[in-house]
């Protein structure tokens, strides 16, 4: 997720966390905790850390899939948080109710799942708008790192023609050089490139992938997941709407950029 530290690191958090709050509820018991057993008490830490777990991998997913080229923002980050602590909450109630540790009413667990969102709501919140402001740093920071290698790039003359079947009959012949970036455009792939005229845009039958295969440069590459960009033709990255966009030589918009091939990108320009 954009707002957390990577998969890897969430589930490490949440193990030590989860680890830190079931020794606290053992030390000194807190309310209804007192007169649990040790093995009953070791159950519940066992099922928060798990459906925590569970949760984040499964929005990993969700995100990867769904929402990565879409604009996370800090609302979006804070129901998130609170649907984790919502799914984490039910989890315990079933599991005391399985268990026969606690009664699973209806009025109880409606109270129970209340106050966790109430209180969940201030912390989260705050949480949120830290890592949007840590994210926000991290990402200017990596985008200067990334100007710098954009800067001293080796901006090699190796001419290459590239032919993009239009129809049958008609077959769109550019360079390398020439080419500028590619969008997705529903079953068809819009194709920008540079011509002593001006910009020009010719629409193509073909999938994102089989262009970047067609293409085969190690310079033309997925920015997005609509999108393709050459980077002998990167003028810089910028921070817009707080995520990173690429500003291309001639053109007057800017191309949205993925955290995922963000680091790609930066692979690329260290190869070259």
């Amino acid at each position: 997720m954009p707002f957390s530290r990577g998969l890897g690191r969430d589930i490490f958090f949440i193990c030590i966390s989860g680890c830190c709050v079931l020794l606290i509820f053992y030390l000194i018991r807190p309310l209804s905790f007192s007169g649990l057993s040790n093995f009953s008490l070791l159950g519940f830490g066992l099922v928060s850390i798990l459906s925590a777990i569970v949760y984040i991998v499964f929005t990993h997913y969700l995100y990867n899939r769904f929402w990565e080229d879409k604009k996370w923002t800090v609302g979006k980050e804070i129901l998130h948080s609170l649907s984790f602590l919502f799914f984490i909450a039910a989890c315990i109630l079933l599991y005391g109710h399985l268990t026969h540790i606690t009664n699973l009413d209806l009025e109880n667990s409606i109270r129970y799942l209340f106050y966790t969102l109430l209180l969940g709501l201030i912390p989260v919140s705050i949480r949120a708008l830290l890592l949007r402001n840590w994210r926000f740093k991290n990402d200017l920071v990596e985008s200067k790192k990334i100007n710098e290698l954009f800067s001293r790039r080796k901006m090699a003359m190796d001419e290459k023609l590239v032919e993009f079947p239009i129809s049958r009959t008609e077959t769109l012949r550019l360079t390398n050089q020439e080419l500028i970036y590619l969008e997705s455009a529903e079953n068809y792939v819009a194709v920008v490139w540079g011509a002593n005229s001006g910009i020009k845009k010719a629409m193509i039958r073909m999938t994102m992938k089989e262009v970047i295969s067609l293409i085969n440069d190690p310079l033309i590459v997925f920015c997005h997941r609509s999108y393709i960009i050459n980077l002998r033709k990167v003028s810089e990255m910028i921070q817009q709407s707080g995520s990173s966009a690429i500003v291309l030589n001639g053109l007057d918009r800017a191309i949205p950029v993925s955290p995922r091939f963000k680091t790609q990108i930066k692979e690329k320009l260290l190869e070259v």
